[in-house]
């Protein structure tokens, strides 16, 4: 197609070192993928720019390097491709766009960049072992749609190649991609188009997705849904790698405390995104982080859940606060900290000593900064009120707060256990918002807990959030509720 004429009421133009496209069809959306033809292999092609269904009427796309482009534009409605050309860029149309292009690189070398560290982390025993539960004995293949992808893939690959654990029947690739033998190890695996394998595959096979997980792909969607309409069951690879990361690092370190005798209990903590019937709040505390909350409270601006609460402006300051760290060999203490509302010694967070009792056995709260109680004083944590109620219910344990990381670093947390002086027929409470499997629950002996159903409307305690995750008192009070009643029923009995 040259340059500047009109094909399906499609017009490609070139202007300022940009491929202009402007559509004229009457299509609803459109999606505009571009790729650069390597110069010395011309069957191999470097992906810079997917839009993505947009329903734009002119598209602008930068242009980083001279040489020939491959262009397809598909339609929404009938998802068939409208424009299916190669376009040659000379030097006089190209400007300095560098920065965008290291940018397009490294969004995409740091996605396998990242799997891969993250396999490294796993080990390729854990790693293996996980894969086999998602297999089910199952003829196992591979498909890559990248370069990065099959360099990921052939990490999996050579390793069970030359240890003979792990057959791999097919290594697919994406047609467009046609590398075949040059993409893979030196025992002579070769990669094989789709569009002859495919349809040899059926409800025997699971096809493992080492694609890079770019959601707007047109081709990869339909590649992968000719996978599946073959019968063949398709997963991707990072929903395996992930669950043998948190097997590694998670849920084999809580399984281990068995063999000290101690107990587990398991916390899934609640999400303002999860509500179902959410409030007008709730939507918005939804799509709002705690950094964002801090920025407000320096211009002394506070959420509707904290100040129902009637609280002095220090209260809602402090509540809502962080914590600086003193950091060791793979875990972090926090660092003492001394205020009206919240209160750090030893390295944890404080229960007020009118809550508690110190008995033989311990409770250990461990978990990242909704155990901590960020958007509540010391005294309506949930380890504090699980004191309380513990005391009231006559029962003599000693609670601590140990609760030490953000987000979702639990190797933080699970590190820290190696610390604790952990005895027979003491607890342990993990609590995180990550959702175990039904394998993983099951490691832990079926003691798992899950609260989002304790925060779904309709109740009478009014905006339970902060932001995303973090409660208010109320908040933490209410989830208190579950918690207790299945430690005093099954952990705590005398």
């Amino acid at each position: 197609m040259e340059v500047g004429k009109m094909k399906n009421n499609i017009k490609l133009t070139l202007s300022d070192g940009n491929l202009v496209v402007d559509f004229q069809n009457d299509s609803v959306k459109n999606s505009v993928h571009l790729w650069r033809i390597d110069q010395q292999e011309r069957r191999n092609r470097e992906r810079v720019y997917i839009s993505g269904w947009t329903d734009q009427k002119s598209l602008t796309v930068p242009l980083y390097k001279s040489g020939n482009y491959y262009v397809q534009i598909f339609n929404f409605d009938t998802g068939k491709s409208l424009i299916s050309e190669q376009v040659t860029v000379n030097d006089e149309y190209i400007m300095d766009h560098t920065p965008s292009l290291y940018g397009i690189d490294r969004q995409r070398e740091e996605y396998f960049a990242k799997m891969m560290q993250k396999m490294y982390v796993v080990g390729m025993d854990e790693l293996r072992s996980t894969l086999l539960q998602f297999t089910n004995s199952k003829n196992i293949s591979i498909f890559v749609s990248s370069f990065e992808g099959a360099r990921a893939a052939n990490f999996l690959s050579a390793d069970e190649f030359f240890r003979g654990t792990l057959q791999i029947s097919h290594l697919l690739a994406a047609d467009r991609m046609q590398v075949g033998y040059q993409m893979s190890m030196t025992f002579r695996q070769t990669y094989e188009p789709i569009n002859i394998y495919a349809d040899k595959l059926g409800d025997k096979d699971i096809v493992i997705d080492f694609s890079d997980g770019n959601e707007n792909s047109v081709n990869t969607h339909k590649d992968l849904n000719r996978l599946r309409q073959s019968g063949a069951e398709v997963i991707p690879f990072n929903a395996i790698l992930n669950a043998a990361f948190i097997n590694k690092v998670l849920v084999n370190p809580l399984a281990k405390t068995y063999e000290l005798g101690a107990q587990v209990l398991y916390v899934r903590f609640p999400t303002s995104k999860g509500i179902q019937n959410k409030s007008a709040y709730e939507r918005q505390a939804a799509q709002t982080s705690i950094s964002k909350i801090r920025e407000m409270a320096r211009h002394d601006q506070f959420p509707q859940s904290l100040l129902e609460l009637n609280e002095s402006s220090e209260y809602m300051q402090q509540v809502i606060d962080g914590w600086s760290l003193d950091t060791y060999a793979g875990y972090d203490l926090l660092q003492d900290k001394a205020e009206t509302y919240v209160n750090i010694q030893d390295g944890h967070r404080m229960i007020p000593d009118e809550q508690k009792t110190q008995g033989e056995r311990n409770v250990y709260f461990l978990g990242n900064s909704v155990m901590y109680g960020i958007g509540s004083d010391d005294a309506n944590t949930i380890p504090s009120i699980i004191a309380e109620k513990a005391k009231a219910d006559g029962l003599v344990v000693n609670v601590e707060n140990r609760a030490n990381f953000s987000m979702n670093d639990y190797i933080r947390g699970t590190n820290l256990l190696k610390h604790l002086p952990i005895h027979g027929n003491d607890v342990v409470v993990f609590g995180s918002h990550q959702t175990l499997n039904a394998k993983q629950q099951a490691a832990l002996k079926g003691n798992y807990l899950d609260l989002q159903p304790y925060v779904e409307r309709p109740h009478d305690d009014g905006e339970l959030f902060v932001d995303m995750t973090h409660l208010t008192r109320k908040g933490y009070r209410r989830i208190s509720e579950p918690v207790y009643e299945v430690l005093k029923d099954n952990f705590l009995k005398n």
